[in-house]
């Protein structure tokens, strides 16, 4: 089975701080928050990726803007 497979469909951080011209500590700080939803995906051992969904990119896009 591929690992990226299972993946839910999105934005990783990074993608979305160049969207919204931020930078990646201040994505971080608004996943924190509750501003940006996102899913948490387990990826490896210990680590886990965050995926921000179209949707819940655009819910960002208002609120920061």
């Amino acid at each position: 089975m591929d690992e990226k497979q299972s993946f839910p469909k999105g934005m990783s951080p990074n993608e979305v701080a160049k969207k919204l011209g931020l930078s990646v500590q201040s994505v971080y700080k608004y996943i924190q928050d509750g501003s940006i939803k996102v899913k948490a995906v387990p990826y490896g051992k210990e680590r886990i990726t965050y995926v921000i969904s179209e949707t819940a990119y655009q819910e960002a896009e208002k609120l920061l803007k």
